[in-house]
């Protein structure tokens, strides 16, 4: 009989708070606030003993532009000695990217230039001076740069 009465009571508080909730949630949906509407307005429609929430006024929307992302950077791929692209064209002054894939040390060498990449490595370079020019890996031209004004 102690368990019945307990059972009995938890589910009258159970309903009770569901009933309580269902009645608070109907009173704030009927109090709608509009940008265009006053405090006052919306202060008077809350039952009585209410404090109203604070109300952030909305700004007329602005038009933003995204930034467009910064193109990738050109990038040559060594592996094995050998390039991927193997012909590269860029204007003067621009960089550009070497990767080697490998899992040894590769000497590079752009213009007149000589670089030891390690194992897996990136360097990057500044496309100058104009010309045409070869990019060799470990003595062995396996590239060209063509660098434009």
């Amino acid at each position: 009989m102690k368990y019945i009465l307990i059972a009995l009571a938890v589910a009258l508080a159970v309903y009770g708070g569901y009933r309580y909730g269902k009645t608070k949630t109907a009173q704030l949906e009927a109090v709608s606030v509009s940008p265009e509407s006053s405090l006052e307005a919306a202060a008077s429609a809350l039952p009585r003993g209410t404090v109203p929430a604070a109300t952030t006024q909305k700004l007329p929307a602005q038009t933003q532009q995204t930034p467009k992302p910064a193109p990738a950077m050109p990038r040559i791929q060594l592996a094995q000695c050998t390039a991927t692209p193997n012909t590269i064209t860029l204007k003067q002054g621009l960089a550009f990217a070497v990767d080697n894939l490998d899992y040894t040390s590769r000497k590079v060498n752009i213009t007149s230039q000589s670089f030891t990449m390690g194992p897996q490595s990136s360097i990057t370079a500044i496309a100058t001076p104009v010309g045409i020019h070869s990019i060799l890996c470990d003595g062995a031209g396996v590239a060209t740069l063509t660098v434009q004004p």
